[in-house]
C-alpha cells in the first residue's frame, strides 16, 4: 500500500519521465499531457493496493496501455458531421449511374494491371506471381527464394506498398486524363 506522501513523491519523481515517454510515442504534446494525467489518476485510484516495489515499471506499463487506448480512440472517432446551415445540402450521387458511366471494361482493367506489373523488378514480379497468382505458402516461397519467413514478410509488405502506390498514380492519371477530355 502506498500512502499519500509516497504517492506525491512518486508522482513528482516520475511525472516528467512518463510525459516524455508519451511525447515520444505520440509526437503531440496535448495528447501526451492528457495520457500522462490519465496514468497518474489511475495511479491515484490504485494506490491503496499497489506496493512501492517496481512502481516505475508499473507506471510505464500503464502509460503504454493508456497510449494504445488513446490512439484507438483517435482513430475510431466518428467522422465530423456537417451543419446544414453552414454547408448547403449536397444532393446524393446516383451511384449506379455513375458506376455505369465510369466502369472500366475487363480489358481495360487487365491492361492497367499489366502495365502496373511491368513497373516491378523481375524479382518483385516473381514474388507477386508466387503470392497472388500461384497462392504458394510463405514457407514454400521463403524456401524457394532462400530467405527467412521474416524477410519474406518484409519483402511482401514492401511489394504491397509499391503496388498500392503505383495503383494510386495510375488512378490519378486516369482521373486527370478523363478530366482533360471533359473540358
Amino acid at each position: 500500500m502506498i500512502n499519500k506522501a509516497d504517492a506525491q513523491r512518486i508522482a513528482l519523481k516520475y511525472y516528467s519521465d512518463i510525459y516524455s515517454f508519451c511525447i515520444s510515442k505520440l509526437n503531440n504534446t496535448d495528447v501526451a499531457s492528457d495520457v500522462t494525467q490519465d496514468v497518474f489518476l489511475f495511479f491515484q485510484e490504485k494506490g491503496d493496493v499497489l506496493e512501492d516495489y517496481n512502481i516505475r515499471a508499473w507506471l510505464y506499463s500503464v502509460a503504454e496501455k493508456k497510449l494504445h487506448e488513446k490512439i484507438r480512440e483517435m482513430y475510431t472517432k466518428a467522422p465530423l458531421s456537417y451543419d446544414d446551415e453552414l454547408c448547403p445540402m449536397i444532393p446524393p450521387v446516383p451511384f449506379e449511374e455513375l458506376y455505369e458511366e465510369m466502369a472500366l471494361s475487363d480489358t481495360d482493367v487487365e491492361t492497367v494491371k499489366h502495365k502496373l506489373l511491368k513497373k516491378l523488378t523481375p524479382e518483385e514480379q516473381e514474388l507477386f506471381n508466387m503470392l497472388y497468382k500461384k497462392h504458394l505458402s510463405n514457407t514454400h516461397i521463403s524456401q524457394k527464394l532462400g530467405i527467412s519467413e521474416g524477410a519474406l514478410s518484409v519483402r511482401s509488405a514492401r511489394l504491397r506498398i509499391k503496388i498500392k502506390n503505383l495503383a494510386k498514380i495510375a488512378f490519378l492519371l486516369i482521373f486527370f486524363v478523363a478530366a482533360r477530355l471533359d473540358t
